[in-house]
């Protein structure tokens, strides 16, 4: 077995190993985390692969957009590999539960133009009577496709088909939509050949090997778990152990479990999943728990805390976990998923800087006495194969030395085409240049500096709010609070994200309706605001400030400046009527305020 390859497409990999591995084990799904639900070898999944490639092709055309809506498990990987194979774009979405709107969903389906909606039959039964619930555009996009239960379609051998479309490195392979927002999401055209680079780059970087076994919960329609933990492998030719991510957040020992219980070698998380763990962790829980075949504990998706490293591998070093496994990585759908990383083996550099140089833009060592707090950064490694990374000042656009922050660009042959339909937004972000080089670059809208080589990711230009791997853009916050709390103003907010003890927060600072100052009920108002911030993007708002009209800055041309306010609210600026971390009565405005 080897984990060296000269496909050219995961279509061409998989064909490979079934006609030469058949026998061998690609994916094992464990239904609650625990036992083992289905497993299923490279001929099994090429042949199911060939099957639903068969069906999509009775109905749509190579390029047509097929969106993907099943729950985690066997059938997403079996779909996902039939759109590759039947040379369908793929679309994965999140599967929307009975409860949740659908808006989101048929924003993508009139975005990305589906020919063909993919889905379970059990899931069938109930969400297609909703999907009329998708708006105007998107209930009518629904209705212009097939929608196909993947799990009826015929799998007799007779009706395989006989021979793959051609599908080349210039073919799209599916569209990454980011968790952007809501009315607007963005479709990230990933082609077959900048999929296969960024698996030559994992494979690389990450010291991937015929030994490498992973193990993971992160949601397959997502780019961490899709190109990470599902693609990976297959590239490899090497097993991966699957769970639903909620079987992680309900017990996230049973992920550390399955490590141990299939010696898995390369397991990963955004930050948070790290925390979770050692705030959950109980010594009965982790009898027998062996760790010590973890070679690659990647960490990305969102910001890398130096602390959750450090008290994850205090917590679990008894169980056979070294802290030179961890393995901080940058990346970013646009650029397929990873961008840098470090080496295997080698702990991560951590550095503590002075705070207040750091909002300047500068890298400095703390000051003995300074009344600035210390930062601490991780480092996230070196650019990948085929990718090379500039630090240039966000307004000139001119590269900046190592030891000054500025945006992160990247090019290289991992990044992906552009956005599905957006020729615009396009070249704007995938178009930036730099003096003296010909090179298209990617503006990933991070900010972030070189030293020695190292790349440390620091701060966003983007107001994206990322919490637990996913983004989420700040005017869906602040619209899913004032839609629900008539007693705030509609389009006088600024949702940010923060710094907390257990990660990054959400605080939403928001003005109060003029005519209503009198009689705010802070707590009330702060309940309300929770549970529609929880109901429309499945996001815990962790602090409300209420502020009085007139409070909240824009600029000229009327936007909000939601830096500027999460400065003043990290300054003590602010003079708020009610702030739910202050539990205090609502404050009564004089009455010139009235």
């Amino acid at each position: 077995m080897t984990a060296d390859t000269t496909a050219t497409t995961l279509v061409h990999r998989l064909e490979d190993l079934a006609r030469n591995r058949g026998d061998a084990l690609a994916y094992v799904f464990l239904a609650d985390g625990e036992r083992e639900q289905t497993r299923i070898d490279y001929a099994g999944l090429g042949a199911r692969a060939r099957a639903i490639a068969r069906g999509l092709l009775a109905v749509a055309e190579p390029g047509d957009r097929a969106l993907l809506l099943h729950q985690p498990g066997m059938g997403f990987i079996e779909a996902f590999f039939g759109c590759l194979v039947a040379g369908l774009v793929a679309v994965p979405a999140y599967p929307p539960r009975r409860n949740q709107s659908l808006d989101r969903l048929g924003a993508i389906v009139s975005g990305c133009g589906a020919r063909v909606i993919l889905i379970a039959a059990d899931q069938r039964a109930w969400l297609e009577p909703r999907f009329a619930e998708a708006g105007a555009e998107g209930a009518g996009a629904i209705a212009a496709a097939r929608i196909l239960a993947t799990d009826e379609m015929v799998t007799r051998p007779e009706d395989l088909l006989p021979r793959a479309p051609t599908v080349g490195p210039d073919d799209l392979a599916f569209l990454q939509y980011t968790s952007g927002s809501t009315g607007d999401p963005k479709g990230v055209m990933v082609s077959h050949g900048a999929l296969a680079a960024n698996q030559r780059l994992i494979r690389r970087a990450m010291g991937h090997g015929p030994e490498t076994v992973f193990a993971g919960w992160l949601p397959l329609y997502h780019d961490m778990g899709l190109v990470g933990n599902l693609l990976q492998p297959l590239w490899l030719g090497i097993p991966s152990v699957l769970m639903a991510p909620a079987a992680f957040l309900q017990k996230p020992m049973r992920w550390l479990r399955a490590i141990s219980d299939w010696k898995a070698t390369t397991a990963g998380s955004p930050d948070f999943g790290y925390d979770l763990c050692v705030r959950r962790f109980r010594p009965d829980l982790c009898e027998g728990l062996d760790l010590s075949s973890w070679n690659v504990a990647y960490n990305g998706a969102e910001p890398v805390r130096a602390e959750t490293l450090e008290r994850f591998a205090a917590t679990f070093a008894p169980y056979g976990f070294r802290a030179d496994a961890f393995y901080p990585c940058y990346g970013m759908a646009e650029t397929t998923l990873m961008i840098s990383g470090g080496s295997q083996g080698i702990a991560p550099p951590i550095i503590d800087v002075d705070g207040g140089a750091l909002d300047l833009g500068r890298v400095v060592p703390p000051v003995a006495g300074a009344i600035t707090p210390t930062r601490r950064l991780v480092g996230c490694g070196q650019p990948g194969q085929g990718l090379a990374v500039a630090i240039a000042d966000p307004e000139t656009g001119r590269p900046l030395p190592d030891g000054r922050i500025g945006e992160i660009l990247v090019t290289g042959t991992s990044l992906a085409r552009g956005y599905w339909q957006r020729p615009e937004l396009t070249d704007e972000v995938f178009g930036a240049r730099l003096p003296g080089d010909d090179r298209r670059w990617l503006r990933t809208g991070d900010l972030g500096c070189r030293i020695d080589g190292e790349l440390y990711v620091t701060g966003r230009i983007k107001e994206l709010i990322i919490i637990r791997g996913r983004n989420h853009y700040p005017q869906d916050v602040e619209t899913a609070i004032t839609a629900a709390c008539p007693d705030l103003a509609a389009g006088a907010a600024a949702a940010v994200s923060v710094d907390g003890p257990g990660g990054e927060t959400v605080v939403a600072m928001i003005e109060a309706e003029r005519e209503r100052m009198r009689r705010l009920d802070g707590p009330e108002i702060f309940a309300d605001a929770v549970e529609a911030v929880a109901a429309a993007l499945e996001l815990r708002l962790d602090r409300l400030v209420i502020l009085r009209p007139n409070t909240i800055l824009r600029t000229s041309s009327g936007k909000i400046r939601r830096r500027e306010m999460r400065a003043r609210l990290l300054t003590g600026l602010l003079d708020p009527l009610w702030d739910s971390a202050a539990r205090e009565p609502a404050r009564q405005p004089e009455a010139a305020e009235a």
